[in-house]
């Protein structure tokens, strides 16, 4: 069984730190999720905005290998160059990465963030096991035979 891919750490290309940076985006998350026919790749951003001295709110935008999956947001509306930034790192991941997923069913994946404002990149692996709960014995029953002639 294949625990994780272990998709390891590539450098982020430097047009898209540079565009992130200019869109005040302070990590981007990359989700790298397998185990089933085939690897599923995601990529989501985040950035947030202070609104006043007390309130900041924080914007995460997911785009997976199917299209865009969702927008999770807590604030103003979504500029079109972040969703077009987001899309351009999707489409930089999978490029960069071979990421088949193929195995036998047991969920697994890898996560990279990349923090803009540490300037580091954060890699764990994961996975989910199948765990089997007992739940008794009851007596095997068998249905009678019926005859022919009984029908």
């Amino acid at each position: 069984m294949n625990v994780t891919m272990n998709v390891g750490v590539k450098p982020l290309p430097r047009e898209l730190y540079a565009r992130a940076k200019k869109l005040n985006v302070t990590k981007i998350f990359l989700e790298f999720r397998a185990g089933h026919a085939e690897g599923i790749l995601e990529a989501s951003i985040e950035w947030s905005k202070k609104l006043n001295e007390q309130t900041i709110h924080t914007v995460r935008m997911r785009h997976g290998s199917q299209g865009r999956i969702g927008v999770r947001q807590v604030g103003p509306y979504l500029p079109d160059s972040r969703v077009l930034l987001n899309d351009d790192i999707q489409e930089w991941m999978e490029q960069t990465w071979d990421y088949s997923g193929a195995d036998d069913g047991t969920s697994y994946g890898d996560d990279l963030t990349y923090d803009l404002v540490e300037n580091t990149v954060e890699a764990s692996q994961w996975r989910y096991e199948r765990t089997d709960f007992p739940c008794g014995n009851e007596p095997l029953l068998v249905t009678p035979i019926v005859k022919e002639n009984e029908l």
